[in-house]
């Protein structure tokens, strides 16, 4: 048998330590060996995943290295072999990670290369997440008075990252006059099972509950505010007054002040105040209801005086109501009760 020099010299190189290679074309090569493997999100920092086997080569290793970027970024590999954790890992944001680990041997050009397939097994560490849509996508929501029940109030959409068992949910409402109905797995809508009645209440706290299957569970809260509506007309405090007034009474004078309430808001409680009269004596005053005289009472206005005053709201419709102001012009010395009706 002839050996060629350059074989000889391969063969002396070999002999102490052994090589991992045969031969120089092989050398160039590369073994590939796969793991697959599994870990818990939650695993703590650390901790050792895998263990090199050291019957990989019959070569003395020499050194270890992971060679793949990203999984530098979550995984350290020490002289023993050991590849520890080094970055939480979560589920929610990668669910497989491939970690490439470099093995040189020493008086070898060759390396050999292990796959380590990691999955990444979930644990229930989300909470359901509750988002509100409704008007300006806020958790206050605006909704007219005297709407029909059914009236969808807001959209709700839950969320939880989670997966299996421990992603599924369900929620609940807590509040009178409203029901949660589930439109699709993560949409539910609120509506309204009563209209609503501003003057009883003007606002409504709503407990949207939501629970996922293995127990964790969120809340968040909607405020609905009743917007108001002109449904009511103003009411005076007297549906009569009695007044007497004596001749010589000075233009200006004070006569007399009627009030009207209205419990609906803003510009729909906002009330204005006429005379519905051909009667020139008296006027009243627009916004206050003051009634005052308009002239000086003398002799020619004795006798009686029958007023209708009208209270209208600035709504639209308005709405208005009436009263009646009995007046009585007597001479000097002359006294007369009259007694107020309501």
């Amino acid at each position: 048998m002839f050996i060629t020099i350059s074989a000889a010299l391969l063969m002396l190189k070999c002999i102490y330590p052994v090589c991992c290679c045969t031969d120089q074309r092989e050398s160039s090569k590369m073994k590939w060996r796969y793991y697959d493997l599994s870990i818990k999100e939650n695993t703590h920092l650390e901790y050792p995943i895998f263990k090199i086997p050291r019957n990989l080569s019959e070569g003395e290793i020499v050194e270890y290295s992971i060679e793949n970027s990203q999984a530098n970024k979550y995984f350290s590999i020490n002289e023993d072999g050991r590849v520890i954790l080094k970055k939480k890992l979560d589920y929610e944001e990668k669910t497989y990670h491939e970690i490439i680990v470099g093995i040189s041997f020493r008086n070898c050009t060759k390396k050999e290369r292990i796959i380590l397939r990691l999955t990444i097994l979930d644990e229930n560490d989300n909470y359901p997440e509750i988002k509100v849509f409704g008007k300006d996508y806020s958790s206050e929501i605006l909704v007219q008075e005297n709407r029909a029940a059914g009236t969808v109030v807001a959209l709700i959409y839950v969320q939880d990252l989670d997966s299996g068992l421990n992603g599924k949910f369900s929620c609940e409402l807590r509040a009178f006059n409203f029901q949660l109905i589930r439109v699709t797995n993560q949409f539910y809508k609120v509506v309204t099972t009563n209209a609503l009645d501003r003057e009883r209440r003007n606002f409504e706290d709503i407990r949207i509950v939501c629970r996922d299957y293995a127990g964790l569970s969120s809340m968040q809260t909607l405020i609905v505010k009743v917007a108001d509506v002109n449904d009511n007309r103003p009411i005076f405090q007297n549906s009569q007054i009695y007044l007497s007034l004596k001749e010589g009474t000075n233009k200006g004078a004070f006569v007399a002040m009627v009030r009207a309430m209205d419990p609906d808001s803003g510009e729909n409680a906002t009330i204005s105040y006429f005379f519905r009269s051909d009667i020139d004596l008296f006027a009243i005053d627009e916004k206050s209801g003051k009634i005052k005289t308009t002239k000086k009472l003398t002799k020619e206005h004795l006798g009686e005086y029958t007023l209708t005053a009208i209270a209208t709201d600035h709504g639209i419709p308005s709405h208005s109501s009436t009263m009646k102001v009995y007046i009585t012009i007597s001479e000097k010395g002359e006294n007369k009760l009259f007694p107020n009706f309501t």
